[in-house]
């Protein structure tokens, strides 16, 4: 298990830059899972249902109180010798 401060620390010691840092697996994709299993309709690409969930799980991207954590690293370009 990392914190988003663990994360950068490893990736900025490696030479990366964190660009983005993104939350997933809200509670509302806890139940956007349970009931797909549970509700045929769900598993329809046009499922108000399902996409309501998923809305609601993007619009928690930036709350850190999820079970996954995505980082988007930059690598510092390097200057050109001329």
């Amino acid at each position: 298990h990392y914190s988003r401060a663990d994360l950068e620390r490893t990736f900025e010691a490696a030479g990366l830059r964190v660009a983005k840092v993104i939350y997933h697996a809200h509670n509302a994709k806890l139940w956007q899972f349970l009931l797909e299993k549970l509700l045929p309709s769900m598993r329809r690409r046009e499922s108000a249902l399902w996409w309501g969930l998923e809305r609601r799980d993007q619009e928690q991207w930036a709350d850190d109180h999820a079970s996954m954590i995505s980082v988007v690293v930059e690598k510092p370009r390097r200057g050109r010798r001329g």
